[in-house]
Protein backbone atom coordinates (compact mmCIF):
# COMPACT_ATOMS: atom_id res chain seq x y z
CA UNK A 1 0.00 0.00 0.00
CA UNK A 2 1.68 3.16 -0.95
CA UNK A 3 1.39 6.10 1.64
CA UNK A 4 1.69 8.62 -0.44
CA UNK A 5 -0.45 8.47 -3.23
CA UNK A 6 -3.65 9.99 -4.32
CA UNK A 7 -6.87 8.28 -6.14
CA UNK A 8 -7.82 9.61 -9.48
CA UNK A 9 -10.43 6.81 -10.56
CA UNK A 10 -13.60 5.82 -9.60
CA UNK A 11 -13.01 4.06 -6.77
CA UNK A 12 -15.01 6.34 -4.60
CA UNK A 13 -12.09 7.75 -2.22
CA UNK A 14 -11.52 10.56 -4.14
CA UNK A 15 -13.25 12.75 -1.06
CA UNK A 16 -9.75 11.67 1.05
CA UNK A 17 -7.64 13.56 -1.17
CA UNK A 18 -5.67 16.36 0.35
CA UNK A 19 -7.44 16.68 3.44
CA UNK A 20 -5.85 16.07 7.20
CA UNK A 21 -9.10 15.98 9.30
CA UNK A 22 -12.02 14.40 9.44
CA UNK A 23 -15.18 14.73 11.62
CA UNK A 24 -17.82 12.57 12.73
CA UNK A 25 -21.36 13.46 13.84
CA UNK A 26 -24.39 11.22 14.84
CA UNK A 27 -27.63 12.67 12.49
CA UNK A 28 -31.15 12.35 13.84
CA UNK A 29 -32.57 12.51 10.70
CA UNK A 30 -32.81 9.80 7.87
CA UNK A 31 -30.01 9.53 5.39
CA UNK A 32 -31.02 11.92 2.04
CA UNK A 33 -31.00 8.97 -0.16
CA UNK A 34 -32.71 5.87 -0.29
CA UNK A 35 -31.29 2.54 0.69
CA UNK A 36 -32.40 -1.24 1.01
CA UNK A 37 -30.06 -1.95 4.69
CA UNK A 38 -31.82 -1.36 7.96
CA UNK A 39 -29.71 1.32 9.87
CA UNK A 40 -29.82 1.59 13.56
CA UNK A 41 -28.07 4.78 13.60
CA UNK A 42 -27.04 7.45 10.83
CA UNK A 43 -23.81 9.83 10.94
CA UNK A 44 -22.29 12.10 8.72
CA UNK A 45 -18.61 12.37 7.87
CA UNK A 46 -16.96 15.73 6.94
CA UNK A 47 -13.77 17.30 5.98
CA UNK A 48 -11.91 20.76 7.48
CA UNK A 49 -14.06 22.62 5.85
CA UNK A 50 -17.10 21.11 7.32
CA UNK A 51 -18.43 19.75 4.24
CA UNK A 52 -20.07 16.40 4.19
CA UNK A 53 -18.29 13.53 1.77
CA UNK A 54 -20.03 10.71 3.05
CA UNK A 55 -22.87 9.28 4.94
CA UNK A 56 -22.68 6.40 7.01
CA UNK A 57 -25.21 3.80 8.86
CA UNK A 58 -24.58 1.00 11.39
CA UNK A 59 -26.14 -1.91 11.26
CA UNK A 60 -26.61 -3.91 14.60
CA UNK A 61 -28.76 -6.68 16.21
CA UNK A 62 -30.50 -5.28 19.45
CA UNK A 63 -29.56 -9.10 21.15
CA UNK A 64 -26.10 -8.56 20.34
CA UNK A 65 -26.21 -5.10 21.83
CA UNK A 66 -27.85 -5.70 24.83
CA UNK A 67 -25.73 -8.83 26.24
CA UNK A 68 -22.33 -7.41 24.68
CA UNK A 69 -22.64 -3.89 24.81
CA UNK A 70 -19.36 -2.12 23.33
CA UNK A 71 -17.75 -5.74 22.74
CA UNK A 72 -20.59 -5.85 20.24
CA UNK A 73 -20.19 -7.08 16.51
CA UNK A 74 -21.40 -4.30 14.34
CA UNK A 75 -21.38 -3.24 10.82
CA UNK A 76 -21.08 0.34 9.67
CA UNK A 77 -22.02 1.17 5.94
CA UNK A 78 -20.31 3.95 4.07
CA UNK A 79 -21.98 5.69 1.33
CA UNK A 80 -20.56 8.67 -1.04
CA UNK A 81 -23.21 11.75 -0.94
CA UNK A 82 -25.21 10.56 -3.68
CA UNK A 83 -25.55 7.15 -1.83
CA UNK A 84 -23.63 4.94 -3.33
CA UNK A 85 -21.88 2.20 -1.00
CA UNK A 86 -17.96 3.24 -0.77
CA UNK A 87 -16.88 1.10 1.93
CA UNK A 88 -17.93 -1.41 5.02
CA UNK A 89 -16.66 -1.91 8.61
CA UNK A 90 -17.28 -5.31 9.85
CA UNK A 91 -16.24 -5.79 13.50
CA UNK A 92 -15.96 -10.00 13.99
CA UNK A 93 -15.35 -12.05 16.93
CA UNK A 94 -12.70 -14.83 15.08
CA UNK A 95 -11.87 -18.09 16.98
CA UNK A 96 -8.26 -18.36 15.96
CA UNK A 97 -6.22 -22.00 16.65
CA UNK A 98 -3.44 -23.98 16.91
CA UNK A 99 -1.28 -25.95 14.21
CA UNK A 100 -2.57 -29.19 15.98
CA UNK A 101 -5.93 -28.95 14.71
CA UNK A 102 -8.75 -26.28 13.92
CA UNK A 103 -12.44 -26.93 15.19
CA UNK A 104 -14.85 -27.19 11.90
CA UNK A 105 -16.24 -23.78 11.00
CA UNK A 106 -13.72 -21.97 12.55
CA UNK A 107 -13.48 -18.78 10.17
CA UNK A 108 -9.26 -18.68 9.40
CA UNK A 109 -8.05 -15.19 8.18
CA UNK A 110 -4.94 -13.57 8.16
CA UNK A 111 -2.39 -16.55 9.14
CA UNK A 112 -0.68 -14.16 11.46
CA UNK A 113 -3.16 -14.51 13.75
CA UNK A 114 -2.53 -18.74 14.46
CA UNK A 115 0.07 -19.18 17.59
CA UNK A 116 0.30 -22.39 19.34
CA UNK A 117 -1.58 -21.33 22.26
CA UNK A 118 -5.40 -22.44 22.90
CA UNK A 119 -8.44 -21.78 20.58
CA UNK A 120 -8.52 -18.43 21.54
CA UNK A 121 -11.55 -15.21 21.21
CA UNK A 122 -10.57 -12.30 19.22
CA UNK A 123 -12.13 -9.12 17.82
CA UNK A 124 -10.97 -7.73 14.44
CA UNK A 125 -12.61 -5.06 12.59
CA UNK A 126 -11.79 -6.00 8.80
CA UNK A 127 -12.88 -2.64 6.20
CA UNK A 128 -14.18 -3.45 2.98
CA UNK A 129 -14.44 -1.66 -0.21
CA UNK A 130 -17.31 -1.80 -2.26
CA UNK A 131 -15.99 -3.79 -4.89
CA UNK A 132 -15.32 -6.58 -2.18
CA UNK A 133 -11.46 -6.26 -2.05
CA UNK A 134 -9.97 -5.99 1.24
CA UNK A 135 -8.20 -2.42 2.48
CA UNK A 136 -7.19 -3.43 5.80
CA UNK A 137 -8.35 -4.19 9.70
CA UNK A 138 -8.09 -2.98 12.86
CA UNK A 139 -6.44 -5.46 15.69
CA UNK A 140 -7.43 -4.76 19.22
CA UNK A 141 -4.46 -5.61 21.02
CA UNK A 142 -5.21 -3.62 24.34
CA UNK A 143 -4.19 -4.97 27.87
CA UNK A 144 -5.55 -4.38 30.92
CA UNK A 145 -3.31 -0.77 31.32
CA UNK A 146 -3.50 0.88 27.50
CA UNK A 147 -6.16 0.98 24.93
CA UNK A 148 -4.21 0.51 21.73
CA UNK A 149 -4.70 -0.83 18.58
CA UNK A 150 -2.92 -2.15 15.44
CA UNK A 151 -4.14 -1.51 12.42
CA UNK A 152 -3.01 -3.55 8.99
CA UNK A 153 -3.18 -3.43 5.14
CA UNK A 154 -4.05 -6.23 3.20
CA UNK A 155 -1.44 -8.11 3.22
CA UNK A 156 -1.40 -8.19 7.40
CA UNK A 157 1.47 -5.40 7.14
CA UNK A 158 1.69 -3.24 10.28
CA UNK A 159 1.20 0.59 9.00
CA UNK A 160 -0.14 2.46 11.86
CA UNK A 161 -1.02 2.36 15.46
CA UNK A 162 -3.75 3.71 18.34
CA UNK A 163 -2.85 4.41 21.33
CA UNK A 164 -4.47 5.94 24.57
CA UNK A 165 -2.42 7.67 27.02
CA UNK A 166 -5.32 7.26 29.76
CA UNK A 167 -6.79 5.17 31.97
CA UNK A 168 -6.99 0.61 30.81
CA UNK A 169 -9.13 -1.19 29.95
CA UNK A 170 -9.18 -3.37 33.40
CA UNK A 171 -12.14 -1.70 34.73
CA UNK A 172 -14.97 -0.33 32.80
CA UNK A 173 -15.70 2.78 34.64
CA UNK A 174 -11.90 3.70 33.65
CA UNK A 175 -12.82 3.09 29.97
CA UNK A 176 -14.81 6.26 30.39
CA UNK A 177 -11.36 8.37 30.72
CA UNK A 178 -9.94 7.41 27.18
CA UNK A 179 -11.02 10.59 24.84
CA UNK A 180 -8.29 11.00 23.37
CA UNK A 181 -6.32 8.26 21.26
CA UNK A 182 -3.00 9.36 19.38
CA UNK A 183 -1.96 7.55 15.53
CA UNK A 184 1.65 6.58 15.22
CA UNK A 185 3.22 5.20 11.83
CA UNK A 186 4.87 1.60 12.00
CA UNK A 187 8.10 3.41 12.92
CA UNK A 188 6.57 5.03 16.24
CA UNK A 189 6.09 8.52 14.64
CA UNK A 190 3.71 10.52 15.50
CA UNK A 191 1.16 11.39 12.79
CA UNK A 192 -2.17 12.49 15.04
CA UNK A 193 -4.90 12.16 16.57
CA UNK A 194 -8.63 10.99 17.30
CA UNK A 195 -10.46 12.98 19.87
CA UNK A 196 -13.84 12.01 21.78
CA UNK A 197 -14.96 15.54 21.38
CA UNK A 198 -14.24 18.34 18.95
CA UNK A 199 -15.82 22.17 18.11
CA UNK A 200 -16.75 22.11 14.40
CA UNK A 201 -18.21 26.04 13.58
CA UNK A 202 -20.37 25.19 10.31
CA UNK A 203 -21.29 27.19 7.29
CA UNK A 204 -23.86 28.97 9.32
CA UNK A 205 -21.78 29.35 12.35
CA UNK A 206 -23.27 26.85 14.67
CA UNK A 207 -20.56 24.43 16.83
CA UNK A 208 -21.38 21.41 16.58
CA UNK A 209 -19.54 18.51 18.83
CA UNK A 210 -18.14 16.11 16.87
CA UNK A 211 -15.56 13.09 16.72
CA UNK A 212 -12.59 14.20 14.92
CA UNK A 213 -9.13 12.81 13.40
CA UNK A 214 -5.93 15.07 12.25
CA UNK A 215 -3.63 12.97 10.36
CA UNK A 216 -0.90 14.57 7.39
CA UNK A 217 -2.58 15.04 4.35
CA UNK A 218 0.11 12.98 2.22
CA UNK A 219 -1.34 9.83 3.74
CA UNK A 220 -3.06 7.38 0.85
CA UNK A 221 -6.52 7.17 0.28
CA UNK A 222 -6.81 3.79 1.90
CA UNK A 223 -4.48 4.95 5.20
CA UNK A 224 -7.28 7.70 5.45
CA UNK A 225 -10.31 4.80 5.54
CA UNK A 226 -8.54 3.17 7.98
CA UNK A 227 -8.66 6.10 9.74
CA UNK A 228 -12.08 6.70 9.55
CA UNK A 229 -13.01 3.43 10.65
CA UNK A 230 -10.55 3.58 13.86
CA UNK A 231 -13.37 6.45 14.25
CA UNK A 232 -16.38 4.45 14.29
CA UNK A 233 -14.34 1.00 16.21
CA UNK A 234 -13.47 3.72 19.12
CA UNK A 235 -16.85 5.45 19.12
CA UNK A 236 -18.73 2.38 19.50
CA UNK A 237 -15.90 1.19 22.09
CA UNK A 238 -14.64 3.65 24.24
CA UNK A 239 -16.46 7.05 23.18
CA UNK A 240 -19.79 6.01 23.95
CA UNK A 241 -19.04 3.34 26.20
CA UNK A 242 -22.31 1.64 27.83
CA UNK A 243 -22.42 -1.30 30.57
CA UNK A 244 -22.83 -4.70 28.66
CA UNK A 245 -25.50 -7.01 30.42
CA UNK A 246 -22.48 -9.46 31.23
CA UNK A 247 -20.58 -6.03 32.82
CA UNK A 248 -23.75 -5.55 34.84
CA UNK A 249 -23.47 -9.19 35.76
CA UNK A 250 -19.81 -8.75 36.67
CA UNK A 251 -20.80 -5.71 38.90
CA UNK A 252 -23.77 -7.26 40.43
CA UNK A 253 -21.83 -10.40 41.43
CA UNK A 254 -18.76 -8.68 42.68
CA UNK A 255 -21.32 -6.30 44.87
CA UNK A 256 -22.76 -9.11 46.70
CA UNK A 257 -19.35 -10.95 47.78
CA UNK A 258 -17.96 -7.54 48.84
CA UNK A 259 -20.92 -7.35 50.69
CA UNK A 260 -21.02 -11.12 51.86
CA UNK A 261 -17.34 -10.47 52.74
CA UNK A 262 -18.34 -6.97 54.98
CA UNK A 263 -20.73 -9.53 56.75
CA UNK A 264 -18.98 -12.17 58.02
CA UNK A 265 -16.13 -9.54 59.05
CA UNK A 266 -18.33 -7.91 60.97
CA UNK A 267 -19.48 -10.89 62.25
CA UNK A 268 -16.46 -12.36 63.58
CA UNK A 269 -15.38 -8.92 64.90
CA UNK A 270 -18.79 -8.87 67.11
CA UNK A 271 -18.43 -12.33 68.21
CA UNK A 272 -14.07 -11.49 69.20
CA UNK A 273 -15.65 -8.86 71.18
CA UNK A 274 -18.07 -10.73 72.81
CA UNK A 275 -15.47 -13.31 74.45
Amino acid sequence: MSIESETDGNDGLEPFNGIGTLFMQKCYNNLPFEISESLSRRFKVMNDEGRCIFWAGERVDCGSKCWRGMQRRFTFCIYSTEGDLVLTVDRQRLQTCSNWGCPSGTEKKFNSDMTNAAIMSMLNTYVYHFNGFIIGRLKNTSSAFRPQYEVEDENSYNILNIRSHNCGTICPIFSFCNSNFRLYDRHRNYLGEIRKSVTLVDSRHRNRRCVGATFPTHLSPSMKCLILSAMFELKVTYFERRLSTVEVLWVFVIGILLATTLLLLFMVTTFIERQ
